[in-house]
């Protein structure tokens, strides 16, 4: 009986939850401190789902709002409407100037500057026709028909292809001056182009004649040169 029992020695152990409440606030939990300092310390790295503060960079996708202070001035948009208001108005006004003007214009007279003296205006133009005067004669290639100036009554037709041929206006007969063929390249825009007699032809027999000429294949120059009348037959040129 002096010893104690082993369920008495059982039941003077005080049970856990008879523990005083005292001593359980004093001893702290090592859960509960966990806890607590997980959920008082801040957490240093964001999570993934939370969206970012407004102030750090916007993400991608997220369209950015626009700053209160971006949006314009109801007075600057009422000036620039304004302004843009004249300008409209000002384009109507120039259309409506120009209008009157070409409506004031149209059919009107020109009036003339002072001290601008024009001589009078020709009457009613008579009739006039084109008359074929040589209709047996034909040419190839016709690039000019030029008077000589030597007063012998002839024209003088030049052909692209380097002919010259001396027409007798009175009789019609018709007589080669000069073949010049052989040094002109003929085609398209090119060929013997034109004859200029020197004021002197009648007493110098000098005229002058502008043609192609190709040296070599795939070369082209023009030629400016100078002939004369050939001594032994003064109705021919002599072509060196």
């Amino acid at each position: 009986d002096a010893v104690p029992d082993a369920d008495a020695d059982a039941d003077a152990v005080p049970d856990a939850d008879a523990v005083p409440d005292a001593v359980a606030d004093a001893v702290p939990d090592a859960d509960a401190d966990a806890v607590s300092d997980a959920d008082t310390e801040p957490d240093t790295e964001p999570d993934a789902d939370t969206e970012p503060d407004a102030d750090t960079e916007p993400d991608a996708d997220t369209e950015p709002e626009p700053d209160a202070d971006a949006e314009p001035d109801a007075d600057a948009v009422t000036e620039a409407d304004s302004d843009t208001d004249t300008v409209a108005a000002t384009d109507t006004d120039t259309d409506s100037d120009t209008d009157t003007d070409a409506e004031t214009d149209a059919g009107g007279p020109y009036v003339y500057p002072s001290g601008c003296h024009l001589p009078p205006e020709p009457g009613e133009p008579g009739e006039i026709a084109f008359v074929e005067v040589f209709p047996d004669l034909r040419f190839r290639f016709v690039t000019q028909v030029v008077g000589a100036g030597d007063g012998s009554g002839r024209v003088f037709v030049v052909g692209q292809e380097g002919t010259i041929d001396a027409v007798d206006l009175s009789t019609g007969l018709t007589t080669e001056l000069v073949d010049l063929g052989v040094r002109v390249t003929a085609g398209g825009e090119l060929g013997l182009l034109s004859v200029a007699f020197h004021p002197d032809f009648a007493e110098n027999g000098r005229l002058f004649v502008d043609y192609t000429h190709a040296p070599s294949p795939g070369a082209l120059e023009s030629v400016v040169a100078e002939l004369r009348l050939d001594p032994a037959d003064p109705t021919r040129v002599d072509p060196s």
